[in-house]
């Protein structure tokens, strides 16, 4: 398929398609890829292969599509392979040194809507940013807020920055280790975090676009101490969040008694629990009160 003469037509390139990757995806799958590559390469509708099907394509069109089918084929995240994932109805970038969005996420950043009003001047805290989708989400729905964002990462720091650009979010953020930070000068009214929090015996169960792919070290934490993170912000919490102010994680649902111990032994938090779209428990809301 290397051949420089090789010439295809819009239709023949799907077939290209649903020939290279019949034996991992099934056609639905295949076609919505195919779909997809086509608008996010070439700016291509999807209408495009019903009205122009023996449309040819140039030999960097199809060098581009066939690269594709490889990837994925691979395993690679469709995510990955365009550029650009979809969370919150907005766009956002992303590359192997973010966290692809998820749909339990978005589950998480409504929540938030749900609980403040669009004039709230909150000042609020993301902890592990990651493509900033969290926090630039929340800048588009609050543009009141002063919102801040950190990382370890800085590869994902600019691609948070580039996501804020985009989406014209006045979000300020920070690379420095949360595990490690000492020194906090806002007052908080809000944190948000949605930490890693898988543990190692858990890598067993996922998928190979997930595996080998996103970035370990926002997804996994160390099987001796999974609620790492949490106990950090919460710590954390104490000194900065103000009284009434609310902490909302993602958490991971096999740690949820864990999780529920640990944050009564703070003893001034009331907790709400909210499960995500497959039922699992999934997000925690704490009110500190004192």
């Amino acid at each position: 398929m290397d051949d420089k003469g090789i010439v295809m037509n819009l239709i023949e390139s799907r077939d290209y398609f649903r020939s290279t990757l019949k034996n991992t995806y099934d056609t639905p799958a295949i076609d919505y890829y195919f779909k997809v590559l086509i608008q996010a390469f070439f700016k291509w509708e999807a209408t495009i292969i019903g009205l122009q099907p023996r449309k040819i394509l140039t030999k960097t069109e199809l060098d581009q599509l066939m690269d594709a089918a490889k990837r994925l084929l691979a395993s690679e995240p469709l995510q990955y392979i365009t550029g650009s994932a979809h969370f919150c109805n907005l766009e956002f970038k992303v590359n192997p040194a973010v966290l692809i969005p998820r749909p339990e996420t978005e589950e998480l950043v409504e929540w938030i809507r749900e609980t403040q009003l669009q004039t709230s001047k909150m000042t609020l805290l993301e902890v592990g940013t990651g493509s900033g989708c969290i926090a630039v989400s929340l800048g588009v729905y609050f543009p009141n807020a002063e919102i801040h964002a950190l990382d370890i990462d800085t590869a994902a720091i600019e691609i948070a920055v580039t996501n804020a650009d985009r989406h014209s979010a006045a979000i300020n953020f920070h690379s420095c280790d949360f595990l490690t930070l000492s020194d906090w000068e806002f007052p908080l009214d809000r944190i948000v975090s949605n930490p890693p929090y898988i543990s190692p015996e858990e890598k067993q169960e996922m998928q190979p676009n997930v595996m080998d792919y996103e970035p370990h070290r926002a997804l996994f934490v160390p099987a001796d101490n999974p609620l790492l993170f949490y106990r950090k912000i919460l710590d954390f919490a104490q000194q900065h969040l103000k009284t009434e102010g609310e902490l909302f994680f993602e958490i991971n649902p096999k740690f949820l008694e864990a999780m529920r111990s640990l944050i009564l032994s703070y003893k001034n938090y009331h907790i709400y629990e909210r499960n995500d779209i497959f039922g699992k428990t999934r997000m925690m809301r704490l009110i500190k009160t004192v």
